[in-house]
């Protein structure tokens, strides 16, 4: 079954972390954007917890470097949806969450990095959460700064 189908069809025997798997590997360059629009980014924005936002985020290092531009909006898109399962995401798995933080740097996500850390510090009262928020923009005050 090739990965569009796979997506559309939703089969309950297939895991998300499993499809998400595939997706990486499969030949991206030949999907169109019109598939992308209107199947890939919304199975994409259906992401929910961090282990599948880590397969979302590890798309924008693709083997074919295809598609980076949608990937990057769907990253974007992630994070804003819900920043908190993001931020625990890239702790999670640092090596890929080192390489979205770039794309917030690039396309100027936080415009005032540390108001966007107070104000997440601000939703939780959970320590371990707190930590991976000031890790997560310690991180991207780093990439920030070279």
């Amino acid at each position: 079954m090739d990965i569009l189908e796979l997506i559309k069809n939703k089969d309950p025997k297939y895991k998300r972390g499993e499809v998400l798997e595939e997706l990486y590997w499969s030949p991206l360059g030949e999907i169109s954007n019109e598939d992308l629009k209107n199947t890939i980014g919304p199975y994409l924005m259906e992401t929910t917890n961090a282990e599948d936002y880590i397969g979302v985020q590890k798309l924008y290092s693709n083997p074919e470097g295809a598609h980076i531009d949608f990937f990057e909006d769907i990253i974007i898109s992630l994070y804003k949806k819900d920043p908190l399962t993001f931020i625990r995401a890239v702790n999670e798995n640092p090596d890929e969450g080192m390489n979205v933080l770039y794309i917030f740097r690039n396309k100027g996500v936080f415009l005032n990095p540390e108001a966007s850390k107070e104000e997440l510090l601000n939703i939780t009262s959970d320590r371990q959460m707190e930590e991976m928020i000031n890790s997560f923009f310690r991180y991207y005050d780093n990439i920030c700064s070279t």
